[in-house]
């Protein structure tokens, strides 16, 4: 008989002429900053001088013949804005570029796989970054591992406390991760560890080390090592990411200095935030609206936020829901709103969802203050005509794409956020 078994050495493979795209990059957070200023800069930093505070001493209103007001003097000051590196590195044999030079041989070219890649997933890095506060915090470890442990509990992802009731605290940690232990700032002893699996059987809250010489502590911080043999904290991404959302919307809760002056002392640098919201409210909303307008006449531009979120959002309006007509025959469960991908809005103002943003929290966000700083907006670097650089001694080359710039936020009072939101968060792990 003759079956496939049979026949199976005659028959040929059929290879479809693309590569299946199952990682994908949302950059929501980060195309904030396309629609406030874009400015090119220079240097080592930006000064930008800041008016602070009035001078109420010096105004009043006075009786005949009476004393006038005590003359004083307007408060300023200036903010001291760095520049940031964000850098990709890339290797490659020169066979491997050799052998994909046609489609005969090739799905697709190489050279041009790895550098659009590259760049997808230095994009990808950048917007989460965006989400939270320019630490670069990847997570936090949760308790006392064992000396030399390999599956090591997190919580905190992007070093951001979590809801009550909400786990999930491997969320940016990936496979392949070369990862520091930050301490007390100082690097953990024999750190950095290389991340090896994501466990879910705790509810995604635990990864896996492929080695561990190192001993965690509880509250102790992971962050991105710039290779397997660091010898200083500056050889990580501590503290070396642009600055996000998460320090240009705030009331010092995770930036008390804002690029040199201190929210502690001008609380004109605060953003008005409602801490420990529980259920989230129509007027709750509305009242951050109005807020942000009598603090900084900030005039609410865009919501953003993470699913769970927008999900107590859309629950505000089940009450309004009516059936009409067709409707009643074949009601829909829920709205056309109810699609992610749809935008909805409250008071028509937007509400922008960007997985990577913190569980439980939502901003309001007036980008009118908005400006992004660039030295090098983004580019391979260019080694004499060639963005391959030879490797001494090997037949191999490695290219470098890297971007050179910084956020700034120029009237934090005008936007607010508001934290600890009720949700109910699905545990899942996104490559």
């Amino acid at each position: 008989m003759m079956d496939l078994a049979a026949i199976n050495p005659l028959l040929k493979d059929e290879y479809e002429d693309y590569v299946a795209e199952l990682v994908h990059t949302e950059t929501v957070a980060l195309d904030q900053f396309t629609e406030g200023d874009m400015e090119s800069a220079d240097g080592r930093r930006v000064i930008i001088a800041a008016h602070l505070r009035r001078d109420h001493a010096g105004v009043g209103f006075v009786g005949e013949g009476r004393q006038l007001p005590t003359p004083a003097a307007e408060q300023s000051g200036f903010f001291t804005v760095p520049f940031r590196k964000s850098a990709a590195r890339f290797q490659v044999t020169k066979e491997a570029i050799d052998q994909a030079q046609t489609n005969r041989g090739s799905f697709v070219r190489t050279l041009s796989y790895i550098m659009d890649h590259l760049v997808e997933n230095l994009t990808d890095i950048r917007n989460k970054a965006m989400c939270h506060f320019g630490s670069d915090i990847i997570g936090r470890v949760n308790g006392n591992p064992a000396a030399n442990a390999t599956t090591i509990t997190v919580d905190d992802p992007g070093g951001v406390a979590m809801p009550t009731g909400v786990s999930n605290g491997s969320r940016f940690f990936q496979v392949g991760q070369v990862l520091a232990g930050i301490s007390a700032g100082a690097i953990v002893a024999n750190s950095p560890v290389t991340v090896a699996g994501i466990a879910p059987a705790s509810a995604y809250n635990d990864i896996t080390l492929a080695a561990n010489t190192a001993n965690f502590a509880d509250n102790d911080v992971f962050v991105r090592a710039g290779s397997s043999t660091i010898t200083s904290i500056e050889d990580t991404s501590y503290l070396q990411a642009p600055m996000g959302l998460l320090g240009h919307v705030d009331d010092g809760t995770y930036v008390m200095d804002y690029f040199g002056l201190s929210r502690q002392t001008w609380d004109v640098l605060k953003s008005y935030v409602f801490s420990s919201v529980g259920a989230l409210s129509s007027d709750t909303l509305q009242q951050g609206v109005d807020v942000a307008y009598s603090r900084g006449r900030g005039k609410i531009s865009k919501f953003l936020c993470e699913q769970a979120v927008r999900r107590q959002i859309l629950a505000l309006r089940e009450g309004d829901v009516r059936y009409e007509g067709s409707g009643n025959v074949n009601p829909d469960a829920g709205s056309k709103a109810g699609h992610t991908g749809r935008t909805i809005s409250y008071a028509e103002i937007d509400i922008l969802v960007d997985y990577n943003f913190p569980y439980g929290m939502l901003m309001g966000l007036d980008n009118s203050g908005l400006i992004h700083y660039q030295v090098v907006p983004g580019k391979f670097e260019d080694w004499g005509g060639s963005v391959l650089l030879p490797a001494a001694g090997t037949h191999t080359a490695t290219g470098l794409f890297y971007i050179y710039d910084n956020f700034f936020n120029d009237a934090a009072n005008k936007s607010v956020r508001w934290d600890g939101i009720d949700v109910s968060v699905t545990n899942i792990h996104i490559e």
